[in-house]
């Protein structure tokens, strides 16, 4: 064999290896580790069937999931993920039952105005990741690709979610509402989302937003710190940093982050047994989660509730707080805030000597917190159940 057809040879070898990792890590590294759904993808203006040559695949910053513009004889580079949102685990479950899902294959771009920045993009983490692009050539719609992730105590859920194409008008109020929240998945992906508001027309004052967004930043931090130094029992400074980030997130209008300052400077009064502030802290808090339709946070305000209640002995005005905060829960299948919620519940009946209703509410706790496999969580409640056995022997 010639030196040259040996080469050929190695470079097609080479080659073909190439081709079978690239076929297997594109189509069986992800299944390997999650549940994944595919979904049918409208056809509209573009096409979604024709599958993109491997080649393509290996070579294309287009991604393997781009559609095909019939009109050009071209493939959309598809930006993904471009932003991302936070779900609760109940909506890996219901998926395109849910209520985020159902408003974003919709157009209802709303849902996004009270969403936060992901705090990690790991697939663990419960979210909704949303790409986008569309045809330069012939200037077409925007396509729309949603899927969701995360981890769930079944495994790792990969899913798509929707595919839609939606007009300019309709982008826009998209890439700006995800700007404004600061949603994008880094600065690459915000400057690409800049870059398509200019070209659409958009009059925002993108420097001011940057501004906005350090502001948020800092309070953040200065909530994280406040909240450090509770833990700490350094209550004066405590009280004195989330003031300061509540006072920012009031001038920037940011109802859940002030919602959530309220909260925690209420744990500050908490702390210092003056419940009486404590509680105007927390209503506050719970009622601008309410106006945001955020359940799981009105369940823990509730449940906070319940307990200054409980810490003034008025037993009777806590039970019906701690069994909003359950309801709710149950309602969302929060299994962790169920557990707290049942093991609130047999303290209250407990300090009421109810002791057959608190056995009932413990032994509940207990049963969730086998289904969550979380052992630590079931020692303490078996010891809270053993206790009150013990004792009710006593009597």
């Amino acid at each position: 064999m010639k030196i040259e057809d040996s080469i050929a040879f190695g470079l097609f070898v080479i080659f073909f290896l190439i081709v079978i990792y690239w076929e297997v890590r594109t189509s069986s590294k992800m299944l390997r580790k999650a549940k994944f759904s595919s979904f049918e993808a409208d056809s509209t203006y573009y096409s979604y069937t024709t599958r993109k040559p491997f080649y393509m695949r290996l070579f294309s910053s287009g991604g393997i999931r781009s559609p095909y513009c019939e009109t050009c004889h071209k493939w959309v580079q598809i930006y993904s993920p471009m932003l991302g949102i936070p779900v609760t685990e109940n909506v890996l479950y219901e998926r395109q039952e849910s209520d985020i899902v159902k408003s974003l294959s919709n157009q209802d771009w709303s849902v996004l105005k009270t969403s936060e920045r992901l705090p990690t993009w790991r697939i663990i983490q419960p979210a909704i990741r949303i790409s986008l692009g569309r045809c330069k050539t012939c200037d077409g719609p925007f396509c729309v690709l949603g899927e969701i992730r995360g981890q769930t105590n079944k495994g790792i859920i990969l899913e798509g979610l929707f595919s839609i194409e939606i007009n300019k008008n309709s982008a826009l109020e998209l890439l700006e509402t995800a700007i404004d929240r600061n949603l994008t998945a880094n600065n690459s992906m915000y400057a690409k989302a800049v870059d398509f508001c200019k070209a659409l027309g958009s009059s925002k004052d993108f420097a001011q937003v940057a501004l906005a967004h350090q502001r948020k930043e800092k309070a953040r931090a200065l909530g994280h710190r406040g909240l450090w130094e509770l833990g700490y029992g350094i209550l004066d400074e405590a009280e004195t940093h989330l003031t300061n980030a509540l006072t920012i997130f009031e001038e920037l209008g940011e109802r859940k982050d002030q919602a959530i300052a309220y909260r925690s400077l209420a744990s500050v009064y908490h702390r210092r047994k003056n419940h009486d502030h404590a509680e105007t802290l927390v209503k506050k808090s719970v009622e601008l989660f309410e106006e945001l339709n955020d359940k799981p946070e009105m369940a823990i305000g509730y449940g906070f509730l319940g307990q200054i209640q409980f810490d003034r002995k008025e037993f009777d005005r806590a039970e019906p707080l701690v069994r909003k905060a359950l309801e709710i829960d149950s309602t969302l299948n929060n299994k962790r805030g169920m557990v707290t919620g049942y093991h609130a519940l047999g303290a209250i009946h407990k300090a009421l000597d109810k002791r057959e209703q608190a056995k009932g509410a413990y032994t509940e706790a207990l049963r969730l917190c086998k289904e969550l496999g979380d052992l630590s969580l079931e020692k303490a409640m078996q010891t809270e159940l053993d206790r009150l056995l013990i004792q009710s022997k006593n009597l």
